[in-house]
């Protein structure tokens, strides 16, 4: 018998059931846990919550899919994303000049920069989205 363990045999039995019915409650918790777990993970997967985070800044996901390879590391004489000075010189010719270049293409940067199924409401928010993060005003 271990020290300082002095149970009959009936209080055995009686600690033995009290510590089953715990493990029984811990495993039922844990079960509802797990369910509680894949509903949230599986909130957070719905398509709501994409559609909510894109339209926080719509023209963030067309960055991030069309422009950002040449954008971001300032590619081809790409106006590099936040380079203020870039864009400021840009946006004097006027928004619509800066969405139609994005549309039509200029320099090295191809048509619609080769996001073929934007459309010209997607780039335009693409622009829009640059001139924010580079803290230039499109003037809309």
């Amino acid at each position: 018998m271990p020290i300082g363990l002095n149970l009959s045999e009936d209080k055995r039995h009686v600690a033995s059931a009290n510590q089953g019915s715990r493990v029984k409650q811990v495993g039922t918790m844990g079960k509802h846990v797990g369910v509680w777990v894949v509903a949230l993970v599986l909130g957070a997967c719905s398509g709501e919550s994409a559609e909510m985070a894109a339209n926080a800044k719509p023209g963030q996901s067309t960055y991030n899919e069309a422009c950002i390879s040449c954008h971001n590391p300032g590619i081809s004489g790409a106006p590099r994303l936040g380079d203020t000075d870039a864009w400021q010189a840009r946006i004097a010719k006027g928004r619509q000049a800066l969405v139609n270049s994005t549309i039509n293409g200029l320099n090295s940067m191809p048509a619609k920069g080769m996001c073929w199924r934007c459309s010209n409401e997607d780039l335009g928010n693409a622009v829009d989205y640059i001139l924010e993060q580079s803290g230039v005003s499109s003037g809309r």
